[in-house]
């Protein structure tokens, strides 16, 4: 397991700089497809989707994962599970909802070729209806469900967006 910090870069080449150790870790389980996702600098638009082709199968398959399952588990466990129910009992759910929310839709910002803020208006919308879900059944089993919809859709989308 991996402990400790590190700020990720992006060198001039557009290269991910990725700790030697957690570099040596992937090129062991999966050689060198996974080591290597071309960001062009300066670019928006070279994202995750752009590059899957990159990565061959076993990398494609861990990305559609991380995007689709694991990211949103982590996300509404956070969101959802920790931050909303604590929010809700001092300030009251309307209000819980709308406050994680907008945290939550500012920090999805800049992951899309989107214009700016485009994308938080919208991931504050999906976001305010997970809140609801959350609050509505008790539990995070729908918003879990929802955002896995959601991220997987939108990473269908990504892909047919880039060949």
């Amino acid at each position: 397991m991996f402990r400790g910090h590190f700020k990720h870069t992006v060198d001039p080449k557009g290269r991910l700089s990725i700790p030697a150790k957690f570099r040596e870790a992937l090129t062991d389980g999966f050689g060198d497809k996974l080591v290597h996702i071309h960001v062009p600098a300066g670019s928006v638009e070279g994202n995750v989707a752009s590059e899957l082709g990159t990565l061959g199968l076993a990398g494609m398959l861990l990305v559609g994962l991380t995007v689709a399952v694991v990211g949103p588990v982590e996300e509404e466990v956070l969101f959802r599970g920790v931050i909303l129910p604590r929010l809700a009992s001092w300030m009251g759910a309307a209000w819980a909802i709308v406050a994680s929310s907008a945290v939550f839709s500012v920090l999805h910002e800049g992951f899309g070729g989107e214009p700016f803020g485009l994308r938080t208006a919208s991931v504050f919308l999906i976001a305010v209806v997970l809140g609801w879900a959350r609050l509505r059944t008790g539990g995070l089993a729908a918003p879990v469900t929802m955002h896995i919809a959601t991220n997987a859709l939108s990473l269908l989308a990504s892909l047919g967006r880039h060949p």
